[in-house]
């Protein structure tokens, strides 16, 4: 509990206080201006080195980019690749359909990561959804896919069963992680439970190969 007291000051440090150096990454403000096309109520452009990494704004209108509904928050790379957006209409991200407002971060070789407003069914699961308007949202509750769409990693609105190991539904940290293939790659133990003939205690953290063999088991500090 004293490092997640310490961790969370630290978190709250960040935020609150960010050093004069990185603020000053930023340039400043374009306001009512377009770029590649795109009209933007404001952009700036973070910079390092007079390099720029990647460029963040507000649109001033609902606008398809890369075949995307957007509004509001958008933010590119420095080559003006799509990085994340939010989305102005439901859409099928990967294969899976999102509502409106879904925050998405797109990673080329990673996949997606998803910030919901609702608990989203994908590929079966329930899976919580994050407030990311409310300030200081916890991040780990974002969903994750592969490239491909295939579920990568979620946190469940319940404690849920996979592959016959009972998974703890984790409100802060932990969560479930699963191979590109569907299968269970990580979890909490929600009770004591005999695993193919093995006991592992309630809390635990269970790894498995993409057997189902248990490579890992053992409880952190933070529970």
């Amino acid at each position: 509990m004293k490092k997640l007291f310490l961790f969370f000051c630290f978190t709250i440090l960040v935020v609150i206080f960010p050093s004069h150096t990185t603020y000053g990454q930023y340039s400043k403000w374009l306001k009512d201006i377009s770029y590649q096309g795109i009209k933007f109520k404001k952009i700036r452009f973070r910079i390092e080195k007079a390099d720029t990494l990647y460029n963040a704004g507000i649109l001033a209108e609902k606008t398809i980019i890369d075949g995307y509904p957007c509004h509001k928050d958008v933010m590119f790379s420095k080559n003006w690749d799509l990085k994340s957006f939010i989305l102005s209409e439901s859409d099928t991200i990967a294969g899976n359909v999102f509502k409106k407002d879904t925050k998405i971060f797109i990673y080329k070789s990673a996949g997606f990561k998803m910030y919901c407003l609702y608990d989203p069914v994908i590929q079966t699961y329930r899976c919580k959804g994050t407030n990311y308007k409310r300030f200081m949202f916890m991040g780990s509750t974002a969903l994750q896919l592969y490239p491909g769409g295939q579920l990568k990693y979620f946190q469940p609105v319940k404690d849920i069963e996979i592959q016959g190991v009972l998974c703890k539904r984790s409100p802060t940290w932990g969560g479930i992680h699963l191979y590109e293939s569907g299968k269970l790659k990580e979890c909490t133990s929600a009770k004591d439970q005999t695993i193919d003939g093995v006991f592992h205690g309630k809390n635990f953290i269970l790894k498995f190969d993409e057997d189902g063999n248990i490579t890992y088991s053992k409880k952190e500090n933070f529970f």
